[in-house]
């Protein structure tokens, strides 16, 4: 699998949202490049949680010498800059498969036999 990640000198990777020359590399510190992908509102649940938010970005942190390993950040806390969590590319690849089998799941159409529930 090919990942799209730009490193020092090499502009922006295809999926950055953010203006050309955005990135300010200092000595000490470095930068990102990110993209959101989807901002979801969640509805208050009685007696779970109130109204919530979703924010799933695509991330990645460069410096002057290299560019680390976009990730995907997942973050739940609703708050700008908050509680994000990076996950790697097959991280995210098995949150999104138990998120699909927990659905069917629920939906009735999945037992331990099944493979594969997006089929």
């Amino acid at each position: 699998m090919t990942v799209d990640a730009v490193g020092v000198g090499g502009g922006c990777p295809r999926w950055c949202r953010q203006l050309p020359g955005h990135l300010h590399l200092r000595d000490n510190g470095g930068d990102f490049h990110t993209a959101l992908v989807a901002a979801i509102d969640l509805p208050a649940i009685d007696g779970l949680r109130g109204e919530a938010a979703v924010h799933l970005t695509l991330s990645q942190y460069v410096t002057g010498r290299t560019a680390g390993e976009p990730v995907i950040a997942l973050d739940l806390s609703g708050e700008e800059d908050g509680g994000m969590d990076g996950l790697t590319i097959a991280e995210a690849r098995s949150i999104a498969d138990a998120l699909y089998r927990a659905i069917a799941m629920l939906r009735g159409a999945w037992s331990s036999e099944d493979a594969d529930v997006r089929a």
